[in-house]
């Protein structure tokens, strides 16, 4: 984990708080305890080991269709201006990774239909950073974390790759979190851990709730000391509060879980692993008769043949059913492999976190770069917004491979959500093929090719309803100068839906430059 500078974090709490006219309040002690946690870890940072990037960038870019639809197209021309900033070491008791932006630009409000396109979205903040203070030693720590990110505020409707529309399916999320814990060993047999956590998130779109979670959690486990054995037992406390603007109260989510863990090295290359506890929930769009707590318990290993591999697998039931998962890592020289399955509980909010994107990265973990030398990201963040609980079942597979001059990678998911206040189920997949191919010392271009499809299932209220997604990215990077690129890219984007008045096509094209320092 990591910590931010506060100048960082107030500018983007900034935004959200003239967004929102926030009073002072929990968000605003909350704000003010990041702020002051970055405040004193600043000084302790001078000291070790940092690295620090900043770029600007300046582009053009032209559509045919602003308002993504298909009845009575409208073209524009839009300026954007994207300062950035990347911050990633520790020093001292310190640590900090920070990734940020801001895009300016100057989309013109017009009537697109429905009441959309008349308020732009003028500026689009987005940050994630993790920061960690230790403030007394090796007892006392702080976390404390920002995200701030663009998403649709209704995945089954149309929305664009990009935040330059003006169709009114954007929300901006803005999510802080701070939480301090206690750690310490017990005679030498076991670390005891204690942790309250306080998260805020807020959401630009009226549509989208906002709300606050506290949790609590205590565990105690055993200590690497060579022996083949290890346990653990924890419990989880998490209370979860939606505003209601409707009537001006608030409702809650409490979810409580205890449960005891152990595992077993047999050898260097095999572990085996289970647990078994309790659930205790209680949520309040859930009807009486729907069981939402009960046994859970997991067995399996963790297989680990060589350096570059790794399994893990588990088998396991909770009170909605079955809640098993699949892990497998591979690496080898040129390429990079891995395989995720897992079903579990979840709420909309945590979805909204977990799913912003997934980057695409080369076999070493480095990031694609589109035409404004930003990372490149397959957007996932597809979530309904409800109260309700949420069984998620999803299915994640990436392959990244790279040689030379030439990388290559693919990246998928398919999800299957059951909402458990009406059974009600849709499925979400998402695809993306990525080639980058640097053809001189000074020139890199890129294509992407992404795919997405959404459908309503069983119990919705449109059921058997489909929307797919295309977009076809081709990309140039020439290099001017050392810390200076030109940046040029065309791309086409397709909706075909079972709702007519909700298809568009799109054509864009963008030239920029990028200065870095």
């Amino acid at each position: 984990m990591a910590s931010q500078p506060a100048d960082i974090v107030t500018v983007g709490s900034s935004v959200a708080i003239r967004k929102y006219k926030l009073e002072i309040g929990h968000t605003g002690f909350l704000l003010a305890g990041i702020s002051g946690i970055f405040l004193v870890a600043a000084p302790l940072a001078r000291a070790g080991d940092w690295n620090t990037g900043y770029a600007v960038s300046a582009q053009e870019v032209y559509t045919d269709n602003i308002c993504l639809n298909d009845d009575g197209k409208t073209d524009e021309w839009v300026t954007t201006v994207t300062p950035s900033i990347n911050i990633n070491g520790s020093g001292g008791r310190s640590q900090l990774k920070l990734s940020g932006l801001v895009e300016f630009n100057d989309l013109s409000a017009r009537d697109c239909g429905g009441g959309s396109g008349d308020k732009p979205d003028h500026v689009n903040p987005r940050l994630t950073a993790d920061g960690n203070l230790e403030v007394y030693r090796s007892a006392l720590f702080v976390d404390a974390s920002s995200r701030i990110q663009q998403n649709r505020a209704n995945p089954d409707r149309a929305s664009g790759d990009t935040n330059l529309n003006l169709n009114g399916n954007t929300n901006t999320t803005y999510s802080h979190t701070i939480s301090p814990y206690l750690q310490r060993e017990v005679a030498g047999l076991a670390l005891v851990n204690l942790r309250y956590t306080y998260n805020t998130q807020t959401n630009s779109a009226n549509s989208v709730d906002d709300s606050d979670e506290e949790a609590v959690v205590l565990s105690l486990g055993s200590i690497a000391d060579g022996t083949p054995f290890t346990w653990g037992v924890s419990g989880t406390y998490r209370e979860i509060t939606y505003d209601d603007d409707n009537n001006g109260s608030n409702l809650n989510d409490r979810l409580a879980t205890v449960v005891a863990t152990a595992g077993y090295r047999v050898s260097n290359q095999l572990q085996l692993v289970g647990s078994a506890g309790e659930d205790l929930n209680d949520f309040e769009v859930v009807g009486s008769d729907q069981e939402v707590d009960g046994s859970r318990w997991s067995a399996g290993f963790i297989y680990q043949p060589n350096s570059r591999t790794q399994i893990h697998v588990e088998k396991g039931e909770q009170f909605f059913g079955d809640s098993s998962s699949v892990d497998i890592e591979y690496r080898h020289k040129h390429s990079r492999f891995s395989f995720n399955y897992s079903e579990s509980l979840t709420l909309s909010r945590d979805l909204r976190l977990e799913e912003f994107d997934f980057l695409v990265v080369d076999e070493n973990g480095n990031p694609f770069l589109d035409q404004n030398g930003q990372p490149i990201y397959l957007t996932q963040a597809q979530v309904v917004d409800t109260r309700s609980p949420i069984i998620d079942e999803r299915y994640r597979a990436g392959y990244t491979w790279s040689r030379g001059r030439t990388t290559l990678s693919f990246i998928g998911a398919h999800s299957v959500r059951e909402e458990l206040a009406d059974s009600s189920i849709r499925e979400y997949d998402t695809f993306s093929v990525a080639a980058d191919r640097r053809v001189s010392p000074k020139t890199n271009i890129t294509a992407r090719c992404s795919y997405s499809r959404n459908k309503e299932g069983q119990n919705t209220p449109r059921e058997g309803f489909e929307s797919e997604q295309r977009s076809l990215n081709l990309g140039l990077r020439h290099s001017l100068g050392r810390r200076t690129d030109l940046n040029l890219n065309v791309s086409r984007s397709e909706r075909m839906s079972d709702d007519s008045n909700d298809e568009y096509v799109q054509h864009r094209f963008s030239v920029g430059v990028t200065a870095r320092w």
